[in-house]
């Protein structure tokens, strides 16, 4: 009769430990902190694109500007900035050989068609 009674205890789930609440608050905080790097990573790209449109409307406003090339940038900042220009009516395209030099020129498209930009290309 003890072994049937010990049998049905052991079989019964038990609370949880200390280490197991341990564990779940472990992963709470992991999980707040993923989540917290995601907002700011989403709120840096806004502000980037911010910036860039800004800046690219002031380059459609300088009317002795006919193109201009930025810094090196990251994969996502040339994203953003493409899709900037590209809603402004502006042609961009990336130059550069690796991924640490690549870098972004943007033209008005008038532009296009001067000598100068084809002498750029040669």
């Amino acid at each position: 009769m003890a072994d049937l009674l010990g049998s049905i205890l052991s079989s019964m789930e038990k609370p949880p430990s200390v280490g197991d609440k341990e564990s779940r608050r472990k992963a709470r905080e992991q999980a707040a902190r993923l989540k917290k790097m995601q907002e700011d990573e989403k709120k840096k790209k806004a502000d980037f694109r911010k910036k860039m449109e800004k800046d690219v409307s002031d380059f459609i406003q300088d009317s002795d500007s006919k193109r201009k090339k930025y810094q090196p940038m990251n994969k996502i900042e040339r994203s953003i900035l493409h899709d900037v220009a590209e809603v402004a009516g502006l042609t961009s395209f990336s130059f550069g050989d690796d991924e640490e030099s690549r870098y972004v020129m943007i033209f008005k498209k008038a532009s296009l068609f001067s000598s100068s930009f084809f002498f750029f290309l040669a």
